[in-house]
């Protein structure tokens, strides 16, 4: 059996909660519409 057999024909489909990569008090506030957008702010730390 090939590596990836197992996957075939099968949808790559998550269905589950949003998986957090931190504690929500550790998240960053949102934003206001227009706000302006703090220095140390790195939206790329957990990921794209």
């Amino acid at each position: 059996m090939a590596d990836n057999e197992q996957f075939i024909g099968k949808p790559d489909v998550f269905a589950g909660p949003p998986v957090l990569t931190r504690e929500m008090e550790e998240l960053a506030d949102e934003l206001p519409r227009g706000g302006d957008i703090p220095d140390d702010l790195d939206p790329l730390k957990d990921g794209v």
